[in-house]
């Protein structure tokens, strides 16, 4: 067979020989077609963005809220407590007499409300002091006299009254020396613009 061909048998020649070539050029892995659709996969990875839901922390801020309750509580202020007092828990000082407190209330018609609470404290030997100067006058006013207990220490007994004093809330204190009742007066409880805030048993403002 002769090597000269005619054009078109040519042409033929070639054309198929380059589709040869092209057919092979196009047999790639698949693994590299897939690599590279599996880069554009790897946005995912922006989807880790959801890790932003960790701002869920921001719901720590209900302990706002809490703030929310101390504020009531500093609503509180003024209230008389009613739990038991050091000498509830810790024994009854001395010189106090708890049976002997609770009738000298009951004799003055005083009504109360919680546990009795018991302190000591140590009058000035004048009673001329901003304290206790207005608290032996009160005593005095209610038939009591704090000499004979001047400069000494003494126990003191409360409780809260039910009623008010001016529209605040008050304690009644019987203040006691070996048992027997010194003097029996009224005090607002913390939290009161009233000064000074002690009133005797008698004292029309703050009734039994």
């Amino acid at each position: 067979m002769s090597l000269s061909r005619s054009g078109p048998m040519r042409a033929s020649i070639v054309a198929a020989v380059l589709a040869g070539l092209v057919a092979c050029g196009s047999d790639r892995p698949a693994s590299t077609t897939d690599a590279g659709g599996t880069g554009g996969a790897s946005a995912t990875g922006g989807a880790s963005g959801t890790a932003g839901t960790s701002g869920t922390a921001g719901t720590s801020g209900t302990a706002g809220a809490s703030g929310a309750g101390g504020g009531a509580q500093g609503g509180a202020i003024g209230h008389c407590e009613t739990g038991t007092g050091a000498g509830g828990s810790g024994g009854t000082p001395a010189g106090c007499d708890l049976e002997v407190a609770r009738q000298a209330l009951a004799t003055l018609g005083i009504a109360t409300v919680g546990d009795l609470r018991t302190s000591t404290v140590t009058l000035s030997a004048t009673l001329t002091d901003a304290q206790w100067s207005v608290k032996a006058e009160v005593c005095r006013a209610g038939g009591y006299d704090l000499t004979p207990v001047a400069g000494m220490t003494v126990c003191l007994v409360s409780q809260v009254i039910t009623g008010m004093c001016q529209g605040n809330p008050v304690q009644v204190y019987v203040l006691m020396s070996n048992g027997s009742v010194q003097c029996v007066y009224k005090a607002l409880c913390p939290g009161s613009r009233i000064t000074p805030g002690v009133y005797s048993t008698v004292d029309p403002l703050c009734g039994p």
